[in-house]
């Protein structure tokens, strides 16, 4: 009697592993999949490729630094393992100003984004007049002599 029933229990067991659909087990491992950001980083002004260049991913929700990484020497970027969600890109360069991309989606239906190209613009900005005043050294060295400016000298000052 308990042979039938371990047969019985085999029989139905396989029954039942057997209607198991495993396209479908393989779909969902392929829907959390991460996403891809890529592109190109080029001064504006010559449109050549920028190596170097900062590229920064940001939370769309609260502003918080989530990835980030550099071009290499053509100026592109790539920054894998994206997880889904909604973010905005900075691309940054010393003596350029930054440039920034909003409302960047990642999802299952749009995993690999690639910007192109990305241009950014050398900053200009405008100082104030500056004044550069000189005073004479203390000691000047001559080819025969030694000259001592006494003007210069602060022990010499006001003193009799």
């Amino acid at each position: 009697m308990k042979n039938i029933f371990t047969i019985f229990l085999i029989f139905i067991g396989g029954l039942s592993f057997g209607n198991l659909n495993f396209t479908d087990v393989k779909n969902n491992a392929d829907d959390d999949k991460p996403g891809k950001i890529s592109g190109i980083i080029k001064d504006f002004s010559s449109k050549l490729p920028m190596e170097y260049a900062n590229v920064a991913v940001y939370s769309a929700a609260d502003s918080a630094l989530v990835t980030g990484t550099i071009t290499n020497a053509q100026g592109e970027f790539e920054i894998k393992g994206m997880p889904y969600g909604e973010y905005y890109i900075e691309a940054k360069f010393i003596g350029f100003d930054k440039t920034k991309k909003q409302n960047v989606l990642i999802s299952r239906e749009n995993r690999n984004l690639d910007f192109g190209e990305i241009t950014l613009v050398p900053s200009s900005v405008e100082l104030a007049d500056i004044n550069v005043t000189a005073d004479k050294a203390a000691v000047e060295f001559k080819l025969d002599k030694k000259v001592v400016n006494v003007s210069q000298v602060i022990s010499a000052v006001g003193g009799t």
